[in-house]
Protein backbone atom coordinates (compact mmCIF):
# COMPACT_ATOMS: atom_id res chain seq x y z
CA UNK A 1 0.00 0.00 0.00
CA UNK A 2 1.53 3.02 -1.24
CA UNK A 3 0.57 6.09 1.26
CA UNK A 4 1.11 9.49 0.61
CA UNK A 5 2.95 12.39 1.69
CA UNK A 6 -0.30 13.61 2.72
CA UNK A 7 -1.03 10.33 4.33
CA UNK A 8 1.93 10.39 6.89
CA UNK A 9 1.20 14.07 7.79
CA UNK A 10 -2.06 12.65 8.66
CA UNK A 11 -0.96 9.78 10.63
CA UNK A 12 1.54 11.90 12.37
CA UNK A 13 -1.33 14.40 13.55
CA UNK A 14 -3.42 11.41 14.47
CA UNK A 15 -0.71 10.02 16.76
CA UNK A 16 -0.19 13.31 18.09
CA UNK A 17 -3.85 13.71 19.39
CA UNK A 18 -3.46 10.08 20.45
CA UNK A 19 -0.08 10.49 22.33
CA UNK A 20 -2.54 13.98 24.26
CA UNK A 21 -4.76 11.46 25.25
CA UNK A 22 -7.60 12.17 22.90
CA UNK A 23 -9.51 8.47 22.79
CA UNK A 24 -10.49 8.60 19.88
CA UNK A 25 -7.41 9.54 18.24
CA UNK A 26 -6.05 6.20 20.53
CA UNK A 27 -8.95 4.05 18.43
CA UNK A 28 -8.28 5.11 15.20
CA UNK A 29 -4.32 4.88 15.59
CA UNK A 30 -4.65 1.29 16.85
CA UNK A 31 -7.46 0.48 13.70
CA UNK A 32 -4.54 1.97 11.24
CA UNK A 33 -1.82 -0.02 12.81
CA UNK A 34 -3.73 -3.28 13.04
CA UNK A 35 -5.23 -2.78 9.52
CA UNK A 36 -1.85 -2.17 7.80
CA UNK A 37 0.12 0.97 7.77
CA UNK A 38 2.41 0.81 4.12
CA UNK A 39 1.75 -2.99 3.76
CA UNK A 40 2.13 -4.03 7.26
CA UNK A 41 0.28 -4.78 10.03
CA UNK A 42 1.33 -3.56 13.73
CA UNK A 43 -0.25 -5.44 15.73
CA UNK A 44 1.62 -4.78 19.03
CA UNK A 45 1.49 -1.20 18.44
CA UNK A 46 -2.01 -1.41 18.00
CA UNK A 47 -2.63 -3.58 21.13
CA UNK A 48 -1.01 -0.77 22.85
CA UNK A 49 -3.25 1.97 21.67
CA UNK A 50 -6.36 0.00 22.02
CA UNK A 51 -5.82 -0.69 25.68
CA UNK A 52 -5.15 3.15 25.68
CA UNK A 53 -8.77 3.79 24.10
CA UNK A 54 -10.17 1.01 26.28
CA UNK A 55 -8.83 1.49 29.96
CA UNK A 56 -10.63 5.28 29.11
CA UNK A 57 -13.81 3.19 28.80
CA UNK A 58 -13.87 3.13 24.60
CA UNK A 59 -16.07 -0.05 24.03
CA UNK A 60 -15.05 -0.96 20.31
CA UNK A 61 -11.71 -0.61 21.52
CA UNK A 62 -12.16 -2.77 24.70
CA UNK A 63 -13.25 -5.45 21.88
CA UNK A 64 -10.57 -5.45 19.79
CA UNK A 65 -7.87 -5.55 22.41
CA UNK A 66 -9.78 -8.55 24.06
CA UNK A 67 -10.32 -10.37 20.12
CA UNK A 68 -6.56 -9.80 19.57
CA UNK A 69 -5.65 -11.35 23.28
CA UNK A 70 -7.63 -14.02 22.25
CA UNK A 71 -6.07 -14.90 19.10
CA UNK A 72 -2.84 -13.49 20.41
CA UNK A 73 -1.78 -11.42 17.89
CA UNK A 74 0.88 -8.84 18.68
CA UNK A 75 0.49 -9.55 22.55
CA UNK A 76 0.67 -13.16 24.00
CA UNK A 77 -2.97 -14.99 24.18
CA UNK A 78 -4.54 -14.61 27.28
CA UNK A 79 -7.99 -15.97 27.31
CA UNK A 80 -8.72 -14.85 30.67
CA UNK A 81 -8.03 -11.15 30.01
CA UNK A 82 -9.14 -10.89 26.31
CA UNK A 83 -12.57 -12.78 27.44
CA UNK A 84 -13.01 -10.17 29.96
CA UNK A 85 -12.24 -7.39 27.94
CA UNK A 86 -14.89 -8.69 25.23
CA UNK A 87 -17.59 -9.16 27.88
CA UNK A 88 -17.07 -5.49 28.80
CA UNK A 89 -17.18 -4.54 25.46
CA UNK A 90 -20.40 -6.50 25.29
CA UNK A 91 -21.86 -4.72 28.21
CA UNK A 92 -21.29 -1.43 26.79
CA UNK A 93 -23.32 -2.23 23.73
CA UNK A 94 -20.84 -3.43 21.24
CA UNK A 95 -22.54 -5.33 18.81
CA UNK A 96 -19.54 -7.14 17.63
CA UNK A 97 -18.86 -8.43 21.17
CA UNK A 98 -22.17 -9.42 21.87
CA UNK A 99 -22.05 -11.88 18.76
CA UNK A 100 -18.70 -13.21 19.75
CA UNK A 101 -20.01 -14.16 22.96
CA UNK A 102 -22.76 -15.38 21.55
CA UNK A 103 -21.64 -17.93 19.00
CA UNK A 104 -18.66 -18.45 21.61
CA UNK A 105 -21.43 -19.54 24.61
CA UNK A 106 -23.32 -21.16 21.65
CA UNK A 107 -20.62 -23.59 20.28
CA UNK A 108 -18.04 -23.77 23.52
CA UNK A 109 -15.29 -21.76 21.56
CA UNK A 110 -12.42 -19.37 22.93
CA UNK A 111 -12.31 -21.25 26.68
CA UNK A 112 -16.14 -20.25 27.38
CA UNK A 113 -18.14 -22.92 28.56
CA UNK A 114 -21.04 -24.21 26.19
CA UNK A 115 -23.98 -22.17 27.74
CA UNK A 116 -27.22 -22.25 24.87
CA UNK A 117 -28.58 -19.86 27.52
CA UNK A 118 -25.78 -17.05 27.56
CA UNK A 119 -25.67 -17.96 24.13
CA UNK A 120 -28.99 -16.83 23.42
CA UNK A 121 -28.84 -14.14 25.24
CA UNK A 122 -26.23 -12.37 23.96
CA UNK A 123 -27.58 -12.90 20.55
CA UNK A 124 -30.87 -11.59 21.41
CA UNK A 125 -29.22 -8.18 23.06
CA UNK A 126 -26.81 -8.14 19.70
CA UNK A 127 -29.75 -8.19 17.18
CA UNK A 128 -32.01 -5.60 19.52
CA UNK A 129 -28.75 -3.19 19.16
CA UNK A 130 -29.01 -3.21 15.09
Amino acid sequence: MEVSHQGVSQLHELQRKAEAGNTLAQYELASVLANGYRGKHYHEDSFYWYMKAALRGHAEAMWMAGLLLVKGEGVESTLEAGLHLIHLAATKCCSEAMHFLADAYQQGMHGVPKNSQQGDYWKRLAESTR
